[in-house]
C-alpha cells in the first residue's frame, strides 16, 4: 500500500517551530495578507510585512530534528511492505527545507508538496492528515490524525486492520 503522511502537525511540531521562528527572527503577527495565490503561507510576504530579509527565516531553519515527534521512527515497522510518502501542503522552498532539515525524509520514499490541490498524489491509497477536509478532498481512504489523541502506533494498528 502507498501511504501518504502529512508533515505539519502529524510528523512535525509546527506550532513549536513557529514560536521558535518568531524568537529567532523578527517575525511577528501582522494584519497584512501573508499568503500566496495558492493560499499557502508565504515567508517572503511575511518577512516583507515585518521589515526583515526573508533569508533570516531560512537561516534560522537549521537542525530542526527537535521539532519532530519522538515516535515517528516507529513508521519503520510499515517498511518494506508499504511505501511511505510525505504529502504536505505549502510553499515549496519552505516545506522542502523543513522536511530536509528535520531529517524526516530518511523514513520516506518520496516527498510531495501540493499547492492549492488535493493530496491524492503519487498513487497513494491512504492519507494520514490532521485535517479531515484534506482526506475528503483527496478522495482516498485515510485517518484523521490528532496528536492529542493519536500516536504512530495508532496509525500502524490502523494500517494492520485494513490490510
Amino acid at each position: 500500500m502507498k501511504i501518504g503522511v502529512d508533515f505539519d502537525r502529524v510528523l512535525f511540531k509546527t506550532d513549536e517551530f513557529n514560536e521558535y521562528l518568531k524568537e529567532e527572527t523578527g517575525l511577528h503577527h501582522v494584519e497584512a495578507d501573508v499568503y500566496d495565490e495558492n493560499g499557502c503561507y508565504s515567508p517572503e510576504k511575511h518577512a516583507e510585512a515585518c521589515g526583515i530579509d526573508v533569508e533570516e527565516i531560512y537561516s534560522a531553519m537549521k537542525n530542526l530534528s527537535r521539532f519532530l515527534y519522538s515516535d515517528i521512527d516507529s513508521l519503520k515497522k510499515l517498511k518494506p511492505e508499504h511505501e511511505l510518502f510525505i504529502v504536505t501542503s505549502g510553499e515549496e522552498k519552505l516545506q522542502k527545507q523543513k522536511v530536509k532539515n528535520s531529517g524526516a525524509n530518511r523514513l520516506f520514499d518520496q516527498l510531495y508538496i501540493v499547492q492549492g490541490a488535493p493530496k491524492n498524489v503519487g498513487g497513494i491509497d491512504f492519507l494520514v492528515d490532521d485535517r479531515e477536509e484534506e482526506i475528503e478532498n483527496a478522495d482516498v481512504s485515510g485517518m484523521v490524525f490528532d496528536r492529542e489523541k493519536h500516536d504512530m502506533e495508532d496509525l500502524i494498528e490502523k494500517i494492520g486492520d485494513i490490510e
